[in-house]
């Protein structure tokens, strides 16, 4: 099956900030911090108006993939959103927020799966896929290790594989710090 154009491919970045972090293909948008309770991570895409392709290759695999990685408190923390053809399912087409709600959240602390955390929601905003974290735990580590960079990571039979690593800023009462990248 042939992959889905470029759309997806990170090439230019900017800077990221906590907790609003943003990734796209050819232009960044700055990222800013939402709030002290919750993180906006923004993957600006190309055609969020075009019609989008879901289920589609062998059962269970991989057709969509955001994904933000960190490491807190000694844990490596991976969040976002997949999208996984199961079984028996066929293709299927529609607009990004359609393919946004048929796949899932997912959060992941040193490579094992948690499950029940609530605290995540992925959704379309304007021309990008947004990953949004409301877990207190994890906000509270961000501002007090204040890691400088963070990884984004696409992936999936329909889109390019890409991992990239973004500095982070941190919005403060009296303005934005920047911290540089590794």
């Amino acid at each position: 099956m042939r992959s889905a154009p470029d759309r997806f491919a990170p090439q230019r970045f900017a800077s990221a900030k906590v907790a609003f972090v943003s990734v796209a293909p050819i232009i960044i948008a700055p990222v800013r911090l939402v709030s002290e309770n919750h993180a906006y991570f923004k993957f600006p895409v190309e055609d969020a108006d075009g019609t989008w392709r879901w289920d589609v290759g062998a059962d269970n695999i991989l057709n969509y993939s955001w994904m933000v990685q960190v490491t807190l408190g000694g844990e490596n923390i991976e969040f976002g959103y997949s999208h996984f053809k199961f079984e028996g399912t066929s293709e299927k087409q529609g607009t990004l927020q359609m393919l946004l709600m048929s796949g899932q959240v997912n959060f992941w602390k040193n490579k094992e799966y948690v499950s029940g955390l609530g605290g995540l929601r992925a959704f379309r905003d304007e021309n990008s896929v947004v990953v949004f974290m409301e877990k207190e735990e994890y906000l509270e580590k961000f501002q007090d290790e204040r890691p400088r960079s963070v990884l984004f990571r696409t992936e999936g039979n329909m889109m390019n594989k890409k991992s990239i690593r973004v500095p982070v800023k941190y919005e403060v009462d009296e303005g934005e710090r920047e911290v540089g990248a590794d």
